[in-house]
């Protein structure tokens, strides 16, 4: 083989490792981006995951309201319901008084 040739031969070789560095540089650059995306990605699920656990707390906060203005309201009409009761008696009482 002659100087010329083994230099053509050297010199495709080095051509084609160049290319196959080239390659593997662009999809090391690609795995950063997909890298980045996928750490915003778990950065702002996190930030849901927060926000999901602040509504279900605040949930939570109105349901205990909820059954405390029901126990509330049942209250007030038994109360009312007694009342209206004696109320009653009382206006019976005052009829019969005055006749």
């Amino acid at each position: 083989m002659s100087d010329d040739r083994v230099v053509d031969v050297v010199l495709d070789r080095m051509n084609k490792l160049d290319a196959k560095v080239d390659q593997m540089a662009e999809a090391i650059t690609n795995l950063a981006r997909v890298e980045e995306r996928m750490s915003n990605g778990a950065d702002r699920m996190n930030g849901h995951a927060r926000e999901i656990k602040d509504l279900r707390e605040r949930v939570q906060e109105l349901e205990k309201l909820r059954w405390k203005a029901a126990g509330a309201m049942v209250l007030a009409s038994a109360l009312g319901g007694l009342l209206g009761a004696f109320g009653g008696l009382e206006l019976i009482g005052r009829i019969g008084g005055a006749a």
